[in-house]
């Protein structure tokens, strides 16, 4: 898990060990859409 991870989920590497996937990668999924959003406009220029 590296940092960018860390922030999206809230969860530092040392927390998430031993939790399940589904528990740890609980992001907003507002959030999310807004991610993908950006990335496609930084794809796009």
């Amino acid at each position: 898990m590296n940092s960018v991870a860390e922030k999206l989920t809230g969860w530092s590497q040392e927390e998430a060990l031993g939790h399940k996937l589904t528990e740890v990668l609980n992001i907003n999924v507002n959030l999310w859409k807004t991610l993908i959003t950006l990335q496609q406009l930084f794809e796009l220029g």
